[in-house]
């Protein structure tokens, strides 16, 4: 089985048993003895013991199936909350109040991000440091390389432009040589105007969830908003100032919030102009916001499973050119 369709087993069970057990509980049929047997256990064997048993046999990294479980898990506990009767409830209303200790675990992963973020960018301006590593050196003394110091990079990342975007400059990145996105089908302005309409939405969207459902569905559904357009805000303005660099025998790949992805020079087979739309696709890895990506990289050998690389650039033939000259010089 193809490994991109094997990831999305876990999924699709958590998909088609939500809609069974709901069926389940919601009837009352010989299925459940006339209403008389809707016993919760039943989605508990299915969501936190097959499950979670699923998700290892699909994914290959141990660390990304670990949380791969825990976010279906915990989905799973959201979903029999709304489907479970209540007077058939007992396991679970423990569980449900294991959302606090989800909410802790949150918690703790943004100010542990907000704290690492303030030291790391006071640091790159004393010493002039690369913002990126200035980020994600100090995650990896504590925690080591994972997928635990990526998560918490990608939000260091996060808070260091949505804080301290102004004192952060594109020169202090690692590169001979700098290229920007910014313009390239209006990129930069094109989150500009989402994050107008999320601002405009939050006031509208809290008010109608208030009087036609609740005040707590409209708090936290606000309270996810205002995460998205911090994270908006953030990439609206890392757009400008994150660039692709050439450093050394490297092309370092840095778009917006994204990981940067380094790519020896030496690795890449052919680079060119693009202007055709591109599929997703398990070997192809795009970095574009609006339009069909104007840079076709192609690489010798795979860089994490990717043999493609396709880009945005605001001057692709400049950008060609200078990785072409960047290469013979290697």
């Amino acid at each position: 089985m193809k490994p991109n369709i094997k990831s999305k087993i876990p999924l699709a069970f958590l998909t088609i048993i939500s809609i069974w057990w709901w069926y389940y509980y919601a009837s009352s049929n010989a299925l459940n003895e006339y209403g008389n047997a809707k016993y919760e256990w039943l989605f508990i064997l299915d969501t936190l013991l097959v499950l979670p048993i699923l998700c290892f046999l699909c994914e290959s990294d141990k660390q990304k199936a670990l949380l791969k479980t825990a976010i279906l898990c915990c989905t799973s506990v959201f979903i029999g909350c709304l489907i479970i009767p209540e007077q058939n409830k007992v396991i679970f209303h423990f569980l449900e109040s294991g959302r606090y200790f989800v909410l802790a675990i949150i918690l703790v992963l943004e100010v542990t991000a907000l704290v690492t973020v303030c030291l790391a960018v006071h640091a790159s301006l004393v010493n002039k440091e690369d913002p990126d590593l200035a980020v994600a050196n100090p995650i990896e003394k504590i925690f080591g390389s994972s997928l635990f110091s990526s998560i918490l990079s990608i939000e260091g990342r996060v808070w260091s432009f949505a804080l301290f975007a102004s004192q952060i400059k594109s020169s202090a990145y690692r590169g001979d040589q700098h290229f920007f996105y910014d313009k390239k089908d209006g990129a930069q302005s094109n989150l500009f105007g989402f994050i107008l309409l999320i601002i405009i939405e939050i006031p509208l969207v809290h008010l109608l969830l208030h009087f036609l459902w609740s005040s707590i569905a409209a708090n936290i559904t606000t309270g996810l908003t205002l995460f998205g357009l911090i994270f908006f805000l953030a990439e609206y303005k890392a757009v400008g100032k994150r660039p692709i660099s050439i450093h050394g025998i490297n092309l370092i790949i840095r778009y917006g919030l994204y990981a940067p992805l380094t790519i020896p020079l030496k690795n890449v087979s052919e680079i060119s102009l693009n202007n055709s739309f591109v599929k997703r696709s398990r070997n192809v890895k795009r970095f574009n916001y609006f339009g069909v990506p104007n840079v076709a990289i192609k690489l010798c050998s795979p860089i994490n499973g990717k043999t493609k690389i396709y880009l945005g650039v605001n001057s692709p033939e400049a950008f060609i050119t200078t990785v072409n000259r960047a290469k013979i010089a290697v």
